[in-house]
């Protein structure tokens, strides 16, 4: 506060460097607009990979691959962390499924906690090596209110949503 104000300089994210992961939308495109806007270098690893590159090239970032698995995942950290530190990393992983349990099937099922569950964890463990080694580091998990308050025929969508959260609260106590 200045004189009983806010400081814009308070948000300042100069030189900083952010990961958004995840999807573009809904959550992604705002998330990577407001640290661009606060200064900071943002490296988008979101999908669709043509509005990224597009957002990207907008906001003078970085677009790299969107990958979902262990290995990918941990290359393309490496590629994000090449020349700095990265700073921040926003996990926006956000598939929507809707359907009543008794007509859901088990792989659909898990193809939405597989969807929202598992990147969330593996940027997390890939982007916290860096962050723990740096001794510094902020981590956002982007979560659906639904992960708190249930709807009917949602119940893996919110599910999932309810393991952000979780996971997130775990992580912040471990790190």
């Amino acid at each position: 506060f200045k004189g009983g104000k806010m400081s814009i300089e308070s948000f300042s994210l100069s030189g900083k460097r952010a990961i958004v992961s995840g999807y573009l939308h809904p959550w992604g495109e705002p998330s990577a607009q407001a640290l661009a806007e606060a200064g900071a270098q943002v490296i988008l690893a979101t999908l669709p990979p043509r509005e990224t590159r597009a957002l990207a090239k907008e906001m003078g970032g970085l677009a790299l691959p969107t990958p979902t698995r262990a290995e990918a995942i941990r290359r393309t950290v490496e590629q994000a962390a090449q020349g700095g530190k990265i700073d921040i990393l926003v996990n926006c992983f956000d598939v929507a499924f809707a359907q009543p349990l008794l007509e859901m099937e088990i792989a659909e099922w898990r193809k939405v906690l597989e969807a929202n569950l598992t990147p969330l964890f593996l940027w997390c463990r890939e982007v916290g090596r860096h962050m723990v080694g740096q001794k510094g580091g902020k981590i956002v998990n982007m979560a659906s209110l639904l992960g708190e308050r249930a709807v009917a025929n949602c119940t893996a969508y919110c599910t999932s949503m309810g393991g952000v959260i979780q996971f997130t609260k775990a992580l912040s106590l471990e790190w």
